[in-house]
């Protein structure tokens, strides 16, 4: 009996290191997945910055052509107009 009281102390004390290995081992896995959460916070938060700075570049970049595009319409339609006039002009004062 005492065999076997001495077997299941020792089996108990091997239960409990291996289970005192278990919570280190999970308290190592939750400080690492902590740490990989606010690095990727981190990375997220850099990427984000870079994406809006990248778009705002964009959009100035777009509203300049815009401009652009406004101003050589305006001049093609005062081309066209003058042309337009002076045609007529010839027209009707050749006859």
């Amino acid at each position: 009996m005492e065999e076997k009281i001495a077997k299941l102390e020792g089996i108990m004390e091997q239960v409990v290191q291996r289970l005192n290995r278990v919570e280190t081992e999970i308290s190592e896995l939750r400080t690492e997945i902590s740490g990989l959460r606010s690095s990727v916070k981190v990375e997220i938060s850099d990427l984000r910055n870079y994406v809006e700075t990248e778009i705002n570049g964009l959009r100035t970049e777009i509203n300049g052509l815009r401009d652009k595009i406004d101003s050589n319409f305006k001049w093609t339609l005062g081309i066209l107009i003058t042309m337009w006039i002076t045609i007529i002009l010839t027209v009707l004062f050749k006859k």
